[in-house]
């Protein structure tokens, strides 16, 4: 996973008391933020207005802390700060003018950044004019209506300590110390740095998950680390689903991965989260599921099923507002691998219908993924898992709707068609990226395996050709992360691009 500014500068405020001296604990991390202001003010990457936002925001809290304590150690005064501080305002408020608030999908935005203006106005920097903040504050107190901070107090996981940063201020952090797995927040490097600086107590434990995460980086850090089972699970079953063998892939290690995603099944009772300790969700136990099915090992379907369901979909977590729709083909197709597939028919009607029905109202947004070729991909393999279990005669009972105008087969049909269409006439790729057009060739591949495809076969072959001469002739990129993932700020992974990238060649 890529470095962010943001959680980078959520470390850069974390002070110590050493031999009797306050000091900041991560000087790096300090550098790394002045190092990545741009000239126009703004700080770190900006994929998304919402990175922009929230990167500049953060940095701009972290400056301005350091400018009001000049008796702590550990840094040297920064002869512009002000400066650097008013253009980065600059900078925020005209792309706050122009945020469409309503359309932003990132973890947790909601009750991130109006902590963020609250801290800020409190430090003398004051953001909150503009034309969106009124939305903002209704989706704040929507997310936050059954918000109780007992909820976080008590021993259960929840979503919200991955964001403890919100609530600086407002809960009592030595209540939450037992929440700390191998140091750290649910895995979140900047909610382990609100722990720090709120805690009356020092946590040592805290400070040396902080100190190996940012060492790598060298200062920077991700928005999530570690991240295990995602990578181990999302990179395997990708590859395996392609075509690609235990034996090409090697079967040692595959045992070895395996065995690994097994265990965290197992003691989580057959969920598990994006990492061991975390919380579960439904998207890592599907594609964890899907993955030892993909290898012969037979996994069941029944915990995933009696923990997410809910009453049109599957939801990710509890207590989530913004459904995912990625997890939901995740969902699906883990239920297509299961060995009696037709005893989850109920629940496989209902993700039929709630995906066929956001893809008809072109409500395409995924929590988890920038680009709509993700999701066309992910729709597409599930679409025709389900056509081959249904050809099979395992799912003869799978309502007529859901097969013909406005089910499976149209929605396979307007699929190939926005591929062709938004395929580049000059390189044969989309959106100028090799882990994009790994996603879109993945999905061709699937359409072209459909008897109904000839009609347009030869358009097909075309596309695919122009694709498969795209990745080939940018091998060079295939390691080259771009933010097409969604965490608090947009991240790329290079273990996630060269699997596409290679799964679909």
């Amino acid at each position: 996973m890529t470095t962010c500014i943001y959680d980078t500068a959520w470390l850069a405020m974390v002070t110590k008391e050493e031999e009797g001296q306050i000091r900041w604990l991560f000087p790096d991390s300090f550098k790394a933020i002045l190092e990545s202001q741009s000239l126009d003010g703004g700080f770190g990457s900006r994929t998304s207005d919402v990175d922009a936002i929230m990167n500049t925001m953060a940095a701009l809290l972290a400056l301005s802390k350091h400018g009001h304590n000049p008796s702590v150690a550990g840094c040297p005064p920064v002869a512009n700060l002000q400066e650097r501080i008013a253009q980065g305002g600059a900078f925020l408020q005209n792309v706050l003018l122009s945020w469409d608030i309503l359309s932003t999908d990132h973890v947790g935005f909601e009750i991130l950044i109006p902590c963020l203006i609250d801290l800020l106005y409190n430090d003398g920097v004051d953001v909150r004019a503009f034309p969106g903040y009124e939305n903002l504050i209704r989706l704040n107190q929507r997310k936050l209506a059954r918000f109780r901070p007992e909820m976080l107090y008590m021993p259960r996981q929840t979503t919200l300590l991955h964001s403890l940063e919100a609530f600086s201020g407002k809960i009592n952090f030595d209540a939450v110390a037992h929440h700390l797995t191998g140091g750290a927040m649910l895995n979140s490097p900047s909610s382990t740095a609100a722990y720090l600086i709120n805690s009356s107590k020092w946590d040592a434990e805290a400070e040396a998950y902080l100190r190996y995460v940012a060492e790598k980086g060298r200062g920077l850090v991700p928005s999530a680390f570690p991240i295990t089972l995602f990578e181990i699970s999302w990179c395997l079953s990708t590859l395996l689903e392609s075509g690609f063998t235990v034996q090409q892939l090697g079967e040692k290690p595959i045992q070895q991965l395996s065995d690994f995603v097994v265990k965290n099944l197992k003691e989580n009772g057959g969920v598990c989260g994006f990492a061991p300790g975390v919380l579960p969700d439904a998207d890592d136990t599907a594609k964890c599921i899907f993955l030892l099915n993909c290898i012969g090992q037979r996994t069941d379907c029944d915990r995933m099923i009696e923990v997410f369901e809910d009453k049109s979909h599957f939801k990710t977590y509890d207590l989530e507002v913004t459904d995912s729709f990625s997890a939901n083909c995740n969902v699906l197709k883990a239920m297509l691998v299961a060995e009696d597939a037709a005893r989850h028919l109920p629940q496989i009607c209902k993700v039929l219908r709630y995906l066929c029905q956001i893809w008809h109202d072109g409500q395409l947004n995924d929590k988890w993924n920038l680009r709509p070729q993700y999701s066309m991909m992910l729709l597409t393999e599930a679409l025709v898992h389900v056509l081959k279990r249904w050809d099979q005669g395992d799912l003869n009972e799978i309502p007529v709707e859901l097969m013909a105008e406005q089910g499976i087969l149209s929605v396979l049909s307007d699929i190939l068609d926005g591929l062709l269409r938004t395929q580049s006439l000059e390189d044969g790729g989309w959106g100028g990226s090799a882990e994009v057009t790994g996603y879109a060739l993945l999905a061709l591949k699937r359409l072209a395996s459909l008897p109904w495809s000839l009609e347009c076969g030869d358009k097909v072959d075309l596309a695919i050709d122009l694709a498969t001469v795209y990745l080939q002739t940018r091998e060079g990129e295939w390691t080259t992360p771009q933010e097409n993932w969604i965490e608090k700020v947009s991240y790329g992974s290079r273990l996630l691009s060269l699997t596409y990238a290679v799964a679909a060649l």
